[in-house]
């Protein structure tokens, strides 16, 4: 056998037994955590962690792979109980379901992350994960109103946008009411109606609205 390959198997069991004893101490964590937000970090690190595994043995083992993105799903749901904004939860949830193959549950997990991490002042991260949702060209109001978002950023950037706002233009049937006042303004620098907050994603269309306008 390639000695090289024989180092490789080596090192993965290595990262193995580290990755079951550090997976059982997270889980002691959990027991042991007060709530609230000490709660939620312990039960979010151990979500972390159970991906990560599953990641190392998704090739080798892809059935033990998926009941520990599933887990790992498990404990991010239960931070999100505690804390319905964790913009993190949120984002991590995301890319587990992603490995599952259940990408629409996935671009709906970290679109609500990127709005939520928009609110927070947190751009340039809502930026990257806009675009990564918005790539997923899934077919879904997410992806087109991630895709506004992200039209908006760029905007304000400086940056190319027209192809994107022609795309989601395509599809305004599918996106919110807010998204669709962005939208006709970087169409043609008209507000048509008042944004009313609901949600965190009228929010940030609001506030995406707002420096449009004050770039006149």
């Amino acid at each position: 056998m390639n000695l090289f390959r024989v180092g490789t198997i080596i090192g993965i069991e290595k990262n193995l037994d580290l990755m079951s004893i550090s997976v059982e101490f997270l889980e002691k964590a959990v027991k042991v955590s007060k709530k609230g937000k000490e709660k939620a970090e312990a039960l979010n690190n151990l979500g972390n962690a159970l991906s990560a595994w599953a990641e190392l043995i998704e090739g080798k083992e892809p059935e033990e792979a998926r009941k520990k993105y599933e887990k790992a799903i498990e404990c991010y749901d239960k931070v999100l109980k505690i804390n319905p904004n964790d913009t993190e939860a949120w984002n991590n949830k995301g890319n587990a379901l992603n490995k599952l193959g259940r990408y629409k549950e996935a671009v709906e997990s970290k679109g609500k992350a990127a709005f939520l991490l928009c609110l927070e002042g947190r751009t340039d991260f809502a930026f990257e994960i806009f675009k990564e949702v918005y790539d997923k060209r899934l077919n879904i109001p997410i992806c087109y109103e991630c895709g506004v978002a992200l039209a908006s950023l760029l905007y304000l950037r400086n940056e190319e946008y027209d192809e994107i706002v022609a795309d989601c233009n395509r599809n305004k049937d599918k996106i919110c009411s807010s998204a669709k006042i962005v939208l006709k303004y970087l169409i043609d620098g008209e507000i048509e109606g008042e944004i009313e907050v609901r949600d965190e994603k009228d929010a940030v269309f609001k506030v995406l609205l707002g420096k449009l306008t004050e770039m006149e």
